[in-house]
Formats: structure tokens, sequence, C-alpha cells
């Protein structure tokens, strides 16, 4: 069986980061022939094994012009790749923009799939285009959450919650004196985009309010990028915030941190899953989280973690105070939060994609 999996941007973010993790369920096995179309940039899409690229002519733009130059060319591009070769048996669209490519396997015949990651509170004329094509042409369509499929109107809906990347040195709860080790170190961590509902300046205010601890806030972008944004918001540099530039791996940031967090604001943006969550749930992390959206389904108030408002960010510093005041409190929550990462491993998530795929192509020969 054919599939082509398509994205737009690939860089280090959580979409292509969760379609790695769809693709590795069917690279290593040769009953799939499987090609890639996406940027040829840098991201967690690159240098899969087994697999074929596809340059679909994207480049990243900080410009509104540039943005929507290379959006039109890239889907251009997609079309006439997707349109011009040998029939996929299914396209595989990771977000909703692949208006190109979807177009192109609509009318070659292949089953597509779309696995849709955002929702979006008022979208502007491009999303309503592209969510408009995803109704038109989509035979499937995978949700990361049931919030997101409350914002979306199909009949063509799952489920699939995203996954935790496949590494076995991480499927067992860390020790006592490990714990305590990070309890010490309080070490405040939050990986997000660029973006400032990400809650980016709630969390530059936790550092001012808890100068007895330390903060790293992991950015999906440039240093130049950083540095900019930095200056426009006037954030002032501090002993106990670090702010760091793209990162391919944060393994060696997780094992070391005491508490991930996630502030997304909800007046532009709801979280519909918080990767970031589950990927501390792996490494027996404690979570804050936004009380709405994906999150919501994910974290256990007072159990693994806590729902909060992150508007209200006095609430937010004081269940870090809660969390790292007691050694046996916290180690309550990081157990916790380990037995939940359990729900989000990768050979769960592999099967229902799988599951997903084969049965949207039902008829199909591999």
């Amino acid at each position: 069986m054919r599939i082509l999996f398509s994205h737009l941007l690939n860089n280090y973010t959580g979409s292509p980061k969760v379609l790695r993790n769809s693709i590795l369920a069917f690279s290593n096995d040769k009953n799939f022939d499987i090609t890639v179309l996406t940027s040829q940039s840098d991201g967690f899409l690159s240098g899969i094994n087994g697999v074929k690229y596809k340059s679909n002519g994207y480049k990243w733009s900080s410009h509104n012009f540039g943005v929507v130059f290379y959006f039109v060319i890239s889907q251009a591009v997609s079309f006439f790749k997707v349109f011009f070769s040998r029939k996929y048996d299914v396209l595989y669209a990771n977000t909703i923009y692949n208006f190109g490519a979807s177009t192109a396997a609509k009318l070659k015949g292949s089953k597509i799939v779309f696995h849709i990651h955002e929702s979006y509170l008022n979208p502007n004329i491009l999303q309503r285009i592209c969510l408009s094509n995803v109704y038109k042409t989509a035979d499937k369509i995978i949700c990361v959450s049931h919030y997101l499929t409350s914002t979306l109107e199909s009949d063509k809906i799952c489920i699939v919650y995203n996954s935790n990347a496949p590494q076995s040195e991480t499927n067992k709860m860390v020790s006592d004196e490990i714990l305590e080790n990070r309890f010490q170190k309080k070490i405040i961590m939050m990986p997000c985009s660029l973006k400032t509902y990400k809650g980016i300046l709630q969390f530059v205010k936790l550092s001012e309010l808890l100068p007895e601890f330390d903060f790293q806030l992991f950015c999906s972008a440039t240093q130049d990028e950083i540095d900019e944004y930095k200056k426009q918001n006037e954030i002032v540099p501090s002993q106990n915030l670090k702010i760091f530039p793209n990162q391919s791996d944060l393994l060696p940031y997780y094992t070391h941190a005491s508490i991930v967090t996630n502030l997304s604001l909800n007046d532009r943006f709801v979280e519909t899953f918080g990767m970031t969550l589950i990927e501390g749930f792996m490494y027996s992390l404690p979570v804050i989280a936004p009380n709405y959206g994906g999150p919501k389904e994910i974290v256990k108030d007072g159990i693994n973690g806590f729902l909060i408002e992150p508007f209200e960010i006095w609430a937010v510093a004081e269940k870090i105070r809660f969390l790292l005041s007691d050694f046996e409190v916290y180690k309550s929550f990081a157990k916790n939060a380990f037995e939940s990462g359990k729900e989000y491993n990768w050979e769960s998530y592999a099967e229902k994609i799988r599951d997903v795929v084969m049965t949207t192509c039902e008829g199909i020969t591999k």
C-alpha cells in the first residue's frame, strides 16, 4: 500500500512530532511504501528510516506577505506533485493546511485521512477555506481530543489521543533518589511556540514572583527571533529565567526538571491537547495546565498536577509552591503522573492509527 504523509512546515513543534509517531506506525513494515511531502527544513520529520521525501516548496517567513506567498506556492507544488505522480492509496494530511495535496488526491481517487490538532476561535479566511476543504475531501478525520471534536462539524470524526515517542528507557518509574534531586533543584519548565497566547509573559511573570525557583522556557524559534520577541515585550533578563531556542531533543531537560507547565491563554487560543503534558508524565513530572480545552482530559486536578486559570498568575505561583514545599507531596504527584503517562504509550497509538488508516482503505490490497 502506498501512503503519502503531507505536512506544511517541518520544524520542532507539536504537530510534526505527532506526525512522526504516525509515520513510525508504518515505516518499518515492508507492506507499506511511505512518502513524506513536506518542507526542506530541519524538524521532527527529518531522517526517518524507510521513507522517501518530496519537497512541497514551503519556506517559513516572519512577514505576512511571505507567509501567504510561500503558502500559495506550496499548495500549487503539492497539487501538481500528487496529481502527476502514480496514485497513492491514501493521503495522510497532517493539519488542515493541505488544500493542494488533498484536492489532487481526491481527483486521483485516493482515500484521504486528515489529522487535525488545533481549533480556531475566530477562523480567518484561509482557515475557513481549509476547513471547508477538509469537510469536502476527507474520508476520515482524526482529532486529538473530545474538545476538538466539539469545534468541528462532521460525521467522519474519530478520536486518537497523542502519544509519547517509543522510548524504552522511560518505561519505569524513577527512583526516590532522583525525585529528591528534582525536588531540591526546583526547576519549572515550559516548552511552547514563540506566541504570546501560549502564556510566555505569564511564565516570565512567574519567574519574577518566585525568585527562589529556576525557570526554563523552551521556544520553537531561533535565537534571533527570541531576542526580537524579548525586545518587543520588554523582557528583562534575570538570573532565574533561561530562554532556549529550538531543541531537537528535550530529554536532558525533562530529566532534570521538577514541574512542567502549560499556560496557554483562552482569549485567542484554546489548547486542544497538550503534548508537553504527557511528555512530562513520561518523565514522572507533575504538571500545571489550563482548566479548559484538551488539558482537562489529560490532567487529574490534585492528583497528577493542577488545572488552573493562567491569567490568575498568583494562584499558579501558589500551586508551584505547594508542589515543591513537601517532598512526600511532590513524590505522590510524580508517581501519579508516571502512571497517567502509561495511557499515552506509542504502541497503543500506533495500533489505533493503523486501524484508522486500514479501515478507511478497506478493500485496498496491501
